[in-house]
C-alpha cells in the first residue's frame, strides 16, 4: 500500500562509501567515507535539527551519535546533502579533488569529526531527532560481509524506502562514487509533503503572538526587581 506523507521519510539515504584506498596525492589517506541524503519532500528541510546514529549492528555496543556543526543546514526540495567523516585535517577542497566534484561546505556538504565508517563490519546509519524518532536508515556490510571493495572505485547505491521504517534498499555496489548526484531510480517520481519536525508544533505560516503576563515598567533602575 502507498505510504502516507506522515510515514514517508523526509530525508532518505541514497549512497554510502566506506573508507577507500587512496593513491597518488592522497596515498595513505583513507578518510573519504560519506553518506548522501536526499530531500524527498516539497519543502526545505533543516538537517541541523537531526542526529546521525551510527549503529554497531548485531552487537551490544552503544550507538555513536553525531550532530551537524551547523544549527541551520537546509536541504532544498529534491536536492542532496553529503555528510562526510574526516578527522585528519582534510578540507572540502580535498574531498572535491578526490571525487572530482564541486561541493560547497555548508551548502551541500558537512563534515563529522570522525575517521570514517567501517569497511567490513555490519553497520546501520539512522537519522532522527532522538533514538525514539528515527525516520531513515540504511545498512551496509550486512552479516559482516563487505558491501564494496576499498579500491575507491565503488559505492553503495540505494533506492528510497518502500516501508514506514524508512530503510533505504541497496540496489548496486558496482557504480563509481557520485557524491551530490542521484539517479532517477534512487528517488521517488514525486515529492511528498513535509509534515514537520518531531517535538515541534506544525508551522501554520503565521508569526507567534506575544502578550505581557503583567504590566511593563516604564523605567528600570539598577537593583530593581522585575
Amino acid at each position: 500500500p502507498e505510504l502516507s506523507d506522515e510515514e514517508k521519510a523526509p530525508l532518505v539515504v541514497t549512497e554510502v562509501v566506506t573508507p577507500p584506498t587512496s593513491t597518488g596525492e592522497y596515498a595513505g589517506n583513507t578518510q573519504f567515507s560519506y553518506v548522501e541524503l536526499y530531500n524527498r519532500t516539497s519543502s526545505p528541510v533543516n538537517y541541523g535539527y537531526f542526529y546521525l546514529f551510527y549503529e554497531y549492528t548485531n552487537t551490544t555496543t552503544a550507538d555513536k551519535q553525531w550532530s551537524c556543526s551547523e544549527p541551520v543546514m537546509m536541504i532544498e526540495p529534491g536536492e542532496t546533502l553529503v555528510v562526510w567523516l574526516t578527522s585528519n585535517g582534510n578540507t572540502v577542497e580535498d574531498f572535491n579533488t578526490f571525487y572530482g566534484v564541486d561541493l560547497v561546505e555548508g551548502e551541500d556538504i558537512v563534515t563529522i569529526n570522525y575517521a570514517g565508517f567501517h569497511n567490513t563490519q555490519w553497520r546501520t546509519l539512522k537519522f532522527g531527532r532522538s533514538a525514539d524518532t528515527i525516520f531513515a536508515r540504511a545498512q551496509f556490510n550486512i552479516n559482516g560481509v563487505a558491501s564494496i571493495d576499498s579500491d575507491g572505485q565503488h559505492s553503495i547505491q540505494y533506492t528510497y524506502p518502500r516501508t514506514a521504517d524508512g530503510e533505504s534498499l541497496i540496489v548496486s555496489t558496482d557504480m563509481a562514487p557520485s557524491p551530490g548526484t542521484v539517479e532517477d531510480w534512487q528517488v521517488p517520481d514525486e515529492l511528498s509533503n513535509f509534515t514537520g519536525y518531531a517535538g515541534y508544533p506544525e508551522d501554520d505560516g503565521t508569526a507567534p503572538s506575544l502578550s505581557l503576563h503583567d504590566t511593563c515598567p516604564t523605567t528600570i533602575m539598577e537593583g530593581d526587581q522585575i
